[in-house]
């Protein structure tokens, strides 16, 4: 985990000069522009005044309010950290800031419920701050189901966290995993047996339920590809490649982040420089869903394709694949996953193949030209991170340029605010113009058909 998000943290890194570099005058806070809205489908069920309210509300409760705020908590950390390593700090900010005693308590949003507690999003943010176990935990999205049997989005994160942590039967799985069969009842067995298929058919029963999101099918076919049921995975990715849109489920208020990025430090405030430093080491820290799943997908397709499967089946996944680096709101590293997946399902397929006709082997070369643009694309945001980390002198960034011999260095408290709050402005570069960059290239290599490589061009 500590190498995926250090790979975050470099492309994280242009934040800093960036801002300098593009950051307008201080406005007033009586100034702040409503956010943007892109789309007519939401993540949220709520209407945008009451999840704008929630969020507010949300701000209100940090303890780290200002720049001040946040230091202080910054220089506590250094100095127990220097105290417990003989004088030289040895720490990582981002798990610590906002927790703890400088964080969100969950009692504190007790304090919402009156208000806010008819939204299925202040239920998902109970559930983000909680720090109880998985049982205990499990039954505040569960709250946000009965609160909101309509919203799909909640149904589906409470059966994927469910999936993942098996909610209130997490005991059991412990049980069968330490003990044995013999240590549980047939019942209890029947549920361990059973789990997975059931937490799978919750999310599809959600994706069914929305309809318009591919990535609530793709998620889907993701748990269901472990139970053996190849057919119906495909069915799942069709389902997908035929919707509308194509948004990443994420509890709030990591939705709302991705989707209000450009609006941010107008939203926050700009005097509530505390508040935007939580908010991102909040964010440095959202697990990262399971993309080696997903390989695993991909790999069973590969398998059939030796076994003689229909080309169509290719190309249900090869969109599926596409389609995955065209999601909005999703950060570059799930567009390196897609081209990934690209890349995998063509290679395998050429191997496979046998002779080609000159037409299709030129065809199969396009490919891999649009393929190695999107890489192309992705190594240039590495490089620009790089580049504006070196142009923003005294300000220490999480990815610090090759050579400056700072790579093992605890940075000082002052450097690491100055970073946390210069963040939306290359967060916003990431989300609005190098993504929808890669994700156009991802737009033309979906146009690829395995049945006529030869008539592929490039678009």
């Amino acid at each position: 985990m500590k190498q995926v998000r250090r790979l975050l943290r470099m492309l994280a890194v242009a934040a800093v000069s960036a801002h300098a570099l593009l950051a307008p005058a201080q406005a007033n806070d009586s100034q702040m522009k409503p956010p943007r809205r892109r789309s007519d489908y939401s993540l949220f069920h709520s209407p945008p005044e009451r999840v704008d309210a929630l969020f507010a509300a949300f701000l209100d409760l940090m303890p780290l309010q200002t720049r001040e705020d946040a230091l202080a908590a910054l220089r506590k950390l250094w100095q127990q950290s220097a105290d417990e390593n003989g004088g030289a700090p040895d720490l990582d900010y981002w798990l610590p800031l906002g927790s703890g005693d400088d964080g969100i308590a969950a009692e504190d949003l007790l304090a919402l419920e009156s208000e806010f507690g008819s939204m299925p999003e202040y239920w998902q943010l109970r559930y983000a701050a909680s720090g109880a176990d998985p049982p205990e935990r499990i039954r505040l999205l569960e709250k946000a189901t009965q609160v909101a049997p309509d919203d799909a989005i909640s149904l589906f994160l409470y059966w994927r966290e469910t999936a993942e942590h098996w909610g209130p039967y997490w005991g059991l799985e412990m049980r069968f995993v330490t003990e044995g069969e013999g240590s549980l009842t047939p019942g209890e067995l029947s549920i361990c047996r059973n789990w997975p298929q059931l937490a799978a058919e919750g999310m599809e029963k959600a994706a069914r339920m929305d309809g318009r999101n591919a990535m609530l099918y793709y998620w889907t076919a993701r748990y269901f590809a472990p139970l053996g049921e190849y057919e119906h995975v495909l069915e799942l990715l069709e389902l997908g490649n035929g919707c509308a849109y194509n948004y990443e489920p994420c509890l709030f208020p990591v939705s709302f982040l991705l989707d209000r990025i450009e609006e941010l430090p107008d939203i926050v405030g700009r005097k509530r420089a505390g508040c935007l430093a939580t908010l991102k080491a909040q964010w440095l820290n959202y697990p990262l869903p399971n993309y080696i799943r997903l390989m695993d997908m991909l790999k069973e397709t590969c398998v059939a394709l030796s076994l003689g499967t229909g080309i169509d089946d290719l190309n249900t996944v090869h969109r599926f694949a596409c389609r995955f680096g065209q999601t909005e709101n999703a950060l570059m590293f799930q567009r390196v996953v897609s081209n990934v997946l690209v890349s995998v399902l063509a290679d395998t397929a050429v191997r496979l193949w046998g002779p080609m006709e000159p037409q299709d082997v030129e065809g199969f070369n396009l490919l891999h030209r649009k393929l190695g643009a999107a890489t192309g694309q992705q190594l240039a945001w590495s490089s620009c991170g790089g580049y504006f980390a070196t142009r923003l002198a005294g300000v220490w960034t999480p990815a610090s340029p090759v050579g400056d011999g700072r790579d093992n260095e605890a940075a000082a408290p002052e450097e690491v605010v100055d970073y946390l709050v210069k963040w939306p402005v290359f967060d916003e570069y990431e989300l609005r113009v190098f993504g929808p960059s890669v994700a156009k290239l991802m737009a033309d290599l979906e146009a690829f058909d395995y049945t006529n490589p030869a008539a592929y061009r490039g678009y």
